[in-house]
């Protein structure tokens, strides 16, 4: 029976004792991880918590601005009540929040984290007492995440499992989710055998001296000063010739290759190696080393710019160091060559992805995008395993230029922007009318005279204004954009997540940026229509902030 103190009507007010917590029937193993069918997930919670919850942010200035590196990111998202009906499975009285970072982050779709015992102590679907919806929100084809972990599994890196998910909240259709397995304690005792060591989330943080602080404790026996992963610290400290023999007590050195081979044979570029981002750390309780688990696989399975996504990143400083030795730099190449031997294979994922693409059709809401992306997703697919063994043949490139920088914003000027221009949707019709001036370290940059500002459509649907000019055989360029149901007379914040707004300069003549500076201000509107022709007209005055990288 529940015994309820009800000493408020908002369920963090409600402290509820179960001395017989509910465990509702599992409707399959962990709630149905089964990537040949979607997963119904029904929601419904209060229509103003709901309508809180999915315009919750964070403030990207906020996040990655300052000494950005001192501590775990904290997240800004509140828990609120709510019922789900999981796979025709009803739990009541469950906690739901916002999830993400930056990246991923949507008002439309927002992902979700659902908590089955955040109210009722013990309650579970099944075993399942966690359930986390990512949106895909730069995923088109909704089906990236789901093959990316597969693919890990296949190369013998432990990943945790995936299914699509078709969510609705209150009875709106928020489309196709990936239904991702938490890496909490019950996926260590399934990929490890142990649940006692020591887990942490990576996110933005590396394996040395100052970006530690970021990785986030992930259990609650995990020590939250991340003492435990200081050793291998030490171990990447060590020069060349003494790396391999300090790495080998701490590290599963061919764990890591495989994982690290992994991420490059899918192009996870946001991962441990490209970024420094979604990753895992384990420290096994088995023989104290530790293992790496792949996280955020959404942006996976791309090219970049035409080009093929490359054989290697080395942007983590665990992998920098190893590439820099020829014994593991060899040993990175063979492991990439055996997975493409045996874990890679192209016709069956080609098979899968028209089998998902048939799973997913009736669910998608933008069908066409969705489609288009299906088919870059099977040109990866495709060629995916002929640019490697090109590379492979044609030898691994040098790629040391030294440890690299941390993801931060810092101050480096301020810029006051005024614009007077016209809406044209295809951003064709520009017309003298903008005026700035930028202060960059000290030095001022002006409009040129005959800059041209114009208005209209974005790449991605936002409404936008810029200003560009031409002196010197240089292109400076400002530029604001917003959600277009946020454009019209007002003020809005510039902070990266909503409203944005920067400050190019490049070479005329080679097209190379020298200097890109985000705004963190706010954006002036007098007029602003979304007709053809309409008056556009306002201002944009901040800070400017260089992205350290």
């Amino acid at each position: 029976m529940w015994i309820l103190a009800l000493t408020a009507c908002k369920h963090g007010d409600i402290e509820i004792v179960d001395t017989d917590p509910p465990v509702v029937e599992d409707p399959g193993e962990d709630v149905a991880f089964d990537i040949d069918r979607i997963l119904p997930v029904s929601v419904t919670m209060d229509e103003g918590d709901f309508a809180s919850l999915r315009v919750e942010a964070r403030d990207a200035l906020e996040t990655l601005g300052g000494d950005c590196l001192a501590a775990p990111f904290e997240s800004p998202f509140q828990w609120y009540g709510a019922n789900a009906d999981i796979d025709g499975q009803v739990v009541e009285d469950i906690g739901i929040r916002k999830k993400g970072f930056l990246g991923s982050l949507s008002e439309e779709r927002p992902s979700l984290k659902l908590k089955l015992d955040k109210y009722v102590e013990g309650q579970r679907l099944g075993d399942t007492e966690r359930v986390t919806l990512n949106n895909g929100h730069q995923d088109p084809s909704r089906i990236r995440s789901c093959l990316g972990y597969a693919y890990f599994e296949a190369a013998g890196v432990p990943a945790p499992r995936c299914n699509l998910a078709h969510v609705e909240v209150n009875g709106e259709d928020l489309g196709v989710y990936a239904h991702v397995e938490d890496v909490k304690t019950r996926f260590l005792e399934r990929a490890f055998g142990d649940a006692s060591g020591h887990l942490y989330e990576g996110t933005l943080s590396d394996l040395r001296e100052g970006w530690t602080a970021t990785f986030a404790p992930k259990t609650d026996t995990t020590d939250p000063t991340g003492a435990p992963l200081q050793p291998l610290v030490a171990a990447l400290a060590r020069p060349d010739d003494e790396l391999l023999a300090a790495l080998e007590p701490v590290l599963d050195i061919d764990a890591f290759l495989r994982f690290w081979a992994a991420e490059a044979v899918i192009a996870h570029w946001d991962g441990y190696a490209g970024n420094t981002n979604n990753f895992y750390v384990y420290v096994d309780p088995s023989d104290g080393r530790v293992r790496f688990v792949p996280w955020g696989a959404d942006q996976v399975f791309y090219d970049l710019d035409g080009e093929p996504a490359p054989a290697v990143a080395v942007r983590g400083e665990l992998a920098r160091r190893l590439y820099g030795i020829p014994e593991t730099r060899t040993a990175y190449a063979a492991e990439l060559e055996r997975q493409l031997d045996e874990a890679w294979d192209a016709d069956s994922m080609l098979e899968r992805i028209d089998a998902l693409e048939s799973l997913v059709a009736p669910h998608l809401l933008e069908p066409l995008e969705a489609a288009e992306d299906m088919d870059a997703l099977r040109e990866f697919v495709e060629t995916r395993e002929g640019a490697l063994r090109t590379a492979l043949s044609d030898g691994l490139p040098d790629l040391d230029d030294g440890p690299s920088e941390p993801l931060c914003l810092v101050p480096v000027g301020t810029l006051v922007w005024a614009f007077d221009t016209e809406f044209s949707a295809a951003l064709d019709v520009p017309t003298l009318g903008g005026t700035f001036t930028a202060i960059l370290d000290g030095t001022s940059w002006s409009n040129p005279p005959d800059a041209l500002s114009v208005s209209g459509y974005g790449e991605d649907g936002e409404a936008v204004v810029t200003t560009i000019g031409w002196a010197d055989g240089l292109v400076l360029q400002v530029a604001a954009g917003v959600d277009p149901d946020e454009w019209g007379p007002g003020t809005l914040p510039l902070d990266l997540v909503g409203g944005f707004a920067f400050f190019v300069i490049a070479d005329e003549a080679t097209e190379e940026t020298l200097f890109q500076g985000f705004v963190g201000g706010q954006l002036s509107l007098i007029e602003a229509g979304l007709g053809e022709g309409d008056a556009v007209r306002g201002s944009v005055s901040g800070e400017l902030y260089a992205l350290t990288f």
